[in-house]
């Protein structure tokens, strides 16, 4: 339940979805168990993105986070906005730097198939979007 919350608002975080999809989804987790002390507080206190990911994010660093749940949930969602083809490759491949620099902790940032996030885009700096498509694309199925 948290990894899908934290994947979502880190998508949301990066401007690649709407922040209504983590609301909905919160809602519903938290309907589903009110009695959860951070979904409590999520549902409450920390109903913006900011704020979701200020209370989720430390779960990551304290292994309370299941990072193969998680990762599987992430590369999901992603390999759904990347076939959607709503963003340029260029800035698809800027976004998914930002995920990458900023909300994937060490040392699981140096780890397949979140490390290609740090890597698949240069490949345009000199006109490879086959090459760059092909990592993603590769980075996608990790978890299949």
């Amino acid at each position: 339940m948290f990894e899908e919350l934290l994947t979502l608002a880190i998508l949301s975080e990066v401007g690649l979805i709407d922040s209504s999809c983590y609301l909905e989804k919160l809602d519903s987790y938290f309907l589903n168990a009110p009695e959860t002390p951070i979904l409590l507080d999520l549902e409450f206190l920390y109903k913006d993105i900011n704020g979701a990911i200020y209370k989720l994010f430390p779960l990551t660093l304290t292994n309370q986070i299941d990072y193969h749940h998680f990762g599987k949930i992430l590369f999901q969602e992603i390999e759904k906005i990347y076939l959607n083809n709503n963003f340029t490759i260029n800035d698809f491949g800027q976004k998914m730097y930002l995920i990458w620099n900023l909300f994937i902790p060490h040392p699981l940032s140096e780890e397949e198939p979140f490390w290609t996030l740090s890597y698949a885009d240069d490949c345009l700096s000199y006109g490879d979007e086959k090459q760059t498509r092909e990592l993603y694309e590769k980075a996608f199925q990790y978890y299949s």
